[in-house]
């Protein structure tokens, strides 16, 4: 483990598509690299970078230890200040069976949460910064469906940990429980619809309340309602349930995120439909609503065909007619308590007509539903929806990205094909943001400024560009970098020499990889298991995340470290690699 000052240059490239500012601009920026490296994360033990309130961060990967026929694990959790010096290293040990499934931290102390399918267990853990346990709470015979989904935890107080957890007997909800430092329970407050199933999707704490964004449905179908609900954090008591529905029409809002409002209350919004149901096809238009601390909301609902001059070009003239959506990521709020809604436009069609606008809608439309063919996805540009602090809509924006390209392949492994609800488009695109082939990732305030960030991955070339996007600017000011990817490139290698045993294949192999830009695609393999709603997944399957340093956001990167005298060939190569993880600040600077 070691810490140093990498003055590693950057590459500094602009895209061609833009056109205006550009130079004036890149005066602005600079970047440079203070990292540190953690030795012996395997990629697979490696669970997540996360921030430790605004004095630092902390990183958690798997430890396994091989004694003999027995195998033992530890959490392992490095804490590192904002300088990324290591301040403290320690591991918790995992019971034998059970798996991780959270960790919390408050004002000093983390909680752990393990459980067991295998011996129907679950395990509350709470230790200090040095690794001292301060409380152990064990649950047995737990019943094995109510351990399907992990727990989130969210810190209160500084001393107190706040559980949202899945349930699941007969029917399908959640609780709401709160532990103090010697988990010692003050309340539990469960949540189970009489019907439908219910599941947490997003949620926050602010003032004495935690807000928890619903998704509710009766079953595998396209039905969905989505419900804010309210809980006061001293009694857990139910406070209020605001359905996100136009109180006067049948529009239905389908949110996936919430945001805390500038009074205290919680901003939302994202696509809406005309009725419950998402029925394979586009969206009606979208919405946005602010509700506050007491319930009261206010909602505007906006149908696509009155922005359409706005965003209609050579680049989205299917958008109204089925073929490109839009993708809802985020909501930034302004100092004023108004807000921006942020989507991203992206289009359906099969590998071939990937990135190919000359092609019909319908064309398009009917390459995607045919389950025998690849299904491209294609991010092209921004679009930026404007609110007033009351929810009023004041105007759309859009704004140009570099193309990016991901062809959804079916699995071929036994009883891994997707179900038919998943090959529904909406929830490609929610499996596809989950796995982080997005470009979006955050926004980040600078100054008076604020900047859009997003990673363009091209697997072929064995890259990934960040992107930094004034996000009020008036022109299409933008600053490309890219960022290395060691795993990515010894994943490249193998894939390349495995293709140069194929004669042709070979040959158009080393063809792709001088192409560039929206030439080149990325693979995702669709199974099962993928879950659509999934949303904390997207956590581990992302390589920038905010930091606690203005202007300043932090990259991870696995360093695969091969071991010479491996007999692995071809992809069994990258089982179980070893290797270094480098933690790295990269700045954007006046």
């Amino acid at each position: 483990m070691n810490n140093y000052l990498d003055a590693t240059e950057w590459f500094n490239s602009v895209p061609k598509w833009i056109s205006v500012s550009v130079l004036s601009f890149l005066i602005l920026f600079q970047t440079f690299s203070q990292s540190i490296d953690l030795e012996g994360v395997t990629k697979a033990g490696f669970k997540g970078l996360r921030k430790v309130g605004n004095s630092g961060y902390y990183v958690q990967y798997m430890e396994t230890i091989i004694d003999g026929k027995r195998a033992t694990q530890k959490v392992h959790l490095s804490l590192l200040d904002n300088d990324l010096k290591v301040t403290m290293d320690f591991a918790v040990q995992v019971r034998e069976t059970e798996a991780v499934e959270n960790v919390g931290y408050s004002d000093g102390k983390f909680m752990v949460i393990t459980s067991s399918n295998i011996k129907r267990t679950r395990t509350f853990t709470v230790v200090d910064k040095e690794g001292n346990v301060i409380a152990t709470k064990e649950f047995d015979k737990v019943l094995r469906r109510l351990l399907e989904k992990p727990a989130a935890i969210l810190p209160y107080e500084g001393s107190d940990f706040v559980v949202i957890n899945y349930l699941k007997e007969k029917k399908i909800g959640y609780s709401v429980e709160r532990y103090d430092a010697n988990l010692e329970m003050k309340y539990s407050t469960i949540t189970v619809p009489d019907k439908k199933k219910l599941y947490p999707v997003d949620f926050f704490i602010s003032g004495n309340q935690v807000y928890v964004l619903e998704f509710f449905t009766p079953d595998v179908t396209d039905y969905f309602e989505y419900h804010l609900a309210s809980y006061d954090l001293e009694t857990g008591e139910l406070k209020f349930k605001v359905q996100l529905k136009d109180p006067e029409t049948n529009a239905s809002g389908f949110a996936t995120f919430i945001k805390p409002s500038k009074e205290g209350g919680v901003i939302t919004g994202g696509m809406y439909f005309n009725g419950n149901r998402t029925k394979g096809e586009n969206s009606n238009g979208f919405f946005a609503s602010n509700i506050s601390k007491d319930g009261q909301a206010k909602f505007s609902f906006i149908e696509w065909k009155q922005v359409k001059d706005q965003l209609k070009d050579e680049g989205t003239s299917g958008f109204f007619g089925g073929s490109t959506r839009t993708f809802m990521h985020d909501i930034v709020v302004n100092d004023d308590g108004s807000f921006t809604l942020i989507g991203e436009n992206y289009r359906y069609g099969d590998a071939d007509l990937a990135g190919d606008k000359g092609k019909s809608t319908m064309a398009k439309i009917g390459s995607f539903t045919s389950s025998n063919k690849d299904q491209a996805v294609t991010v092209v540009d921004y679009a930026l929806m404007d609110f007033s602090a009351d929810a009023e809509f004041t105007g759309i924006r859009k704004k140009d990205e570099a193309e990016c390209i991901t062809v959804v392949k079916n699995s071929t492994e036994k009883d891994q094909e997707p179900y038919k609800s998943h090959k529904q488009t909406l929830n490609v695109a929610n499996i596809l943001n989950n796995n982080g082939y997005f470009p979006y990732r955050f926004t980040i305030n600078k100054g008076n400024d604020k900047y859009l960030v997003s990673v363009a991955r091209y697997e072929l070339q064995a890259k990934e560009q960040l992107y930094f996007t004034k996000l009020n600017s008036p022109t299409l000011d933008t600053l490309s970098i890219e960022i290395s990817n060691a795993e990515l490139k010894l994943t490249r290698e193998i894939m390349d020499g495995m293709m140069s045993k194929f004669g042709g294949l070979g040959k158009l192999a080393k063809k792709s990889a001088k192409k560039t830009g929206a030439d080149l695609v990325n693979e995702f393999t669709q199974k099962r298991s993928h879950d659509p709603f999934d949303y904390r997944s997207k956590l581990v399957n992302t390589r920038v995340i905010p930091s606690n340093v203005p202007g300043k956001i932090l990259l991870y990167e696995f360093i695969p470290e091969e071991d010479p005298n491996s007999k692995k060939k071809g992809l069994a190569r990258l089982m179980n690699l070893k290797g270094n993880l480098r933690v790295t600040y990269i700045d954007v600077s006046d």
